[in-house]
C-alpha cells in the first residue's frame, strides 16, 4: 500500500495515514480535510464538530468524550471552589482567632485600668501619697550625711558672704548669689524637718548677756546664792521637747515609746526621760541635722527663762495657773489658789516670755547639763555630759504640772541622779552655732 497523507484507497475504501498516531484509518476518521485522525484531536483536546463525524459510533465516543470533559471541567470547578471555601474558611477561623485573643488582650487591659481606677479612691489615693511621703523621708534620712554635708557648705558660703563679696563661685565654678543661698536654706530645712520634726524656726535666738543668777532673796534658799554671771549666745529650743520628736528618735535608734500615762502624745512634752536619755537625743539629733545640740547648762537655762527680769517669775513676783501649769490646789501666800490639771499640757498652751520661750514655768521639769553644785562654784556653767560614768546629781529647773508655786521660780532648783526618771521630766535643747 502506497503512503497517501491526503487520501488513497484500501481495499476499495478510502483511507488516510494519521500524522499523529501513525495509523492508517478509513476517510470517515479524519478531522476536517488534515491529515489527522478525529481521536488525535480529541486527545489533543479539541472538541470535534458534529457534522464532521461519520457514523453513530463516532458520534457516540463524540459525545461520551464531550460528557467527560464536561465532567472534568465542572469535578475541577468544584474542587478549586472547594479550596477556595476552605481557604476562606480557615481565614475566617484565623481571622476569628486573632478577634478571640485581640478581645482576651482588651478584657485584660479593661482589667487592668478598673484595677488602676479602684485605687484611686480618695482614701486608697491618701494611703498611697502617705507611702510616697514615707519613701521620701526615707530617701532624705538615708542621705543625712549629705545633709551635714550642705549645712557645712552653708557655713563657708554665709561666712564668705559676710566678706562682702560680691560674687561667689563654688567648687564647679557656678556663681552662687543670695537666691542661690536662700534656696540652698530651704531645702536644709525642709530635710530637717522632715527627718527630725525640729525645723529651724523652733529655735529662739538668746544674745550673749550677764545677768544676776541665783535668788533675790538670800533666805528664799541657801543653794540659790545671787551672783553674776557672763553667759555666750546660744539659740534655745521655744518649747520642751514633744513626743513627736522624741518618738522619731525612738524609732530610729530602736528604743521603744516612753510611755504618755495615757494624757496623749502629739505635741504634749516627752516625760519620763532621764538624764542620759536627753543628752542622746541631742547627739542623734546633732548628727541628724549637723547642727551642735545639747542641754542648756544651768546658767544658760535661768538666763533663758528669766528674759531680763530679775523678779521670782517671768511674769512679775507671782504667776497663776492661768498662766503656767502646776499644783495651784495648793495654798501659797503669794497668789490665789488656782486649778491643779494634774497632767501635761500640749506644748505652748500658755503665753511664752519676752524671748518667745514657752513653759519655762511648770508642765515639766528640764533637766541641765551641768552637775549639782549646792555652793555654785562654776559647774552652772559647765556641761556635765562627757562623763556617762560620773553619776553625781544633774540639775533640773522650771517644776512640773505637779510642783507647788515656789518651785516654779526662776531661781529654784532641783536635783536627781542621771539614771532617774519621772512623768514629771521632760527638757528642752540649745543649740550653738
Amino acid at each position: 500500500m502506497s503512503e497517501n497523507l491526503l487520501g488513497d484507497e484500501h481495499n476499495g475504501i478510502k483511507s488516510f495515514k494519521c500524522i499523529e498516531c501513525q495509523l492508517v484509518l478509513p476517510e470517515s476518521s479524519r478531522f476536517q480535510d488534515k491529515p489527522v485522525c478525529v481521536t488525535c484531536v480529541e486527545k489533543a483536546g479539541y472538541i470535534v464538530p458534529m457534522d464532521i463525524v461519520a457514523d453513530k459510533k463516532g458520534m457516540a465516543q463524540q459525545e461520551e468524550y464531550k460528557d467527560a470533559v464536561k465532567t472534568k471541567a465542572s469535578i475541577s470547578t468544584l474542587e478549586q471552589k472547594a479550596k477556595v471555601d476552605i481557604t476562606k474558611v480557615v481565614d475566617v477561623i484565623v481571622d476569628k482567632a486573632d478577634d478571640k485573643k485581640e478581645i482576651a488582650q482588651q478584657e485584660e487591659h479593661k482589667d487592668a485600668v478598673k484595677t488602676k481606677a479602684s485605687i484611686s479612691t480618695p482614701e486608697q489615693k491618701a494611703e498611697l501619697d502617705i507611702i510616697k511621703a514615707v519613701d521620701v523621708i526615707a530617701d532624705k534620712a538615708d542621705d543625712k550625711e549629705e545633709i551635714v554635708q550642705k549645712k557645712e557648705h552653708k557655713v563657708v558660703v554665709e561666712a564668705k558672704a559676710s566678706e562682702n563679696i560680691p560674687e561667689l563661685k563654688n567648687e564647679v565654678g557656678i556663681a552662687i548669689d543670695a537666691d542661690t543661698i536662700a534656696l540652698e536654706n530651704n531645702t536644709i530645712n525642709e530635710c530637717i524637718m522632715s527627718i527630725t520634726m525640729v525645723e529651724d524656726t523652733d529655735w529662739v535666738t538668746i544674745a550673749a548677756g550677764e545677768f544676776m543668777m541665783g535668788s533675790l532673796d538670800a533666805a528664799e534658799d541657801a543653794d540659790e546664792q545671787l551672783h553674776d554671771v557672763t553667759v555666750s549666745g546660744f539659740r534655745m529650743l521655744k518649747t520642751a521637747v514633744t513626743f513627736e520628736q522624741f518618738d522619731i528618735f525612738c524609732k530610729e535608734t530602736g528604743k521603744g515609746k516612753y510611755s504618755d500615762c495615757k494624757w496623749g502624745r502629739g505635741n504634749r512634752p516627752v516625760i519620763f526621760v532621764s538624764y542620759w536619755d536627753a543628752v542622746d537625743y541631742a547627739k542623734w539629733l546633732s548628727h541628724a541635722t549637723g547642727w551642735q545640740c545639747r542641754l542648756p547648762t544651768e546658767a544658760e537655762w535661768e538666763y533663758a527663762c528669766r528674759a531680763g527680769t530679775e523678779t521670782p517669775f517671768n511674769t512679775g513676783n507671782t504667776i497663776s495657773t492661768a498662766q503656767a501649769n502646776y499644783d495651784g490646789a495648793s495654798p501659797h501666800l503669794m497668789v490665789s489658789k488656782g486649778i491643779s490639771r494634774h497632767k501635761t499640757m500640749p506644748t505652748a498652751t500658755f503665753l511664752g516670755n519676752a524671748w518667745g520661750l514657752f513653759e519655762m514655768h511648770g508642765n515639766v521639769c528640764e533637766w541641765c547639763a551641768s552637775e549639782y553644785d549646792p555652793y555654785y562654784n562654776g559647774s552652772e556653767q559647765l556641761d556635765g555630759s562627757t562623763d556617762r560614768s560620773n553619776d553625781v546629781p544633774r540639775v533640773l529647773r522650771g517644776g512640773s504640772w505637779n510642783s507647788r508655786l515656789e518651785t516654779l521660780r526662776s531661781a529654784a532648783r532641783m536635783q536627781s541622779n542621771p539614771e532617774n526618771r519621772s512623768n514629771e521630766w521632760g527638757f528642752r535643747l540649745v543649740r550653738i552655732d
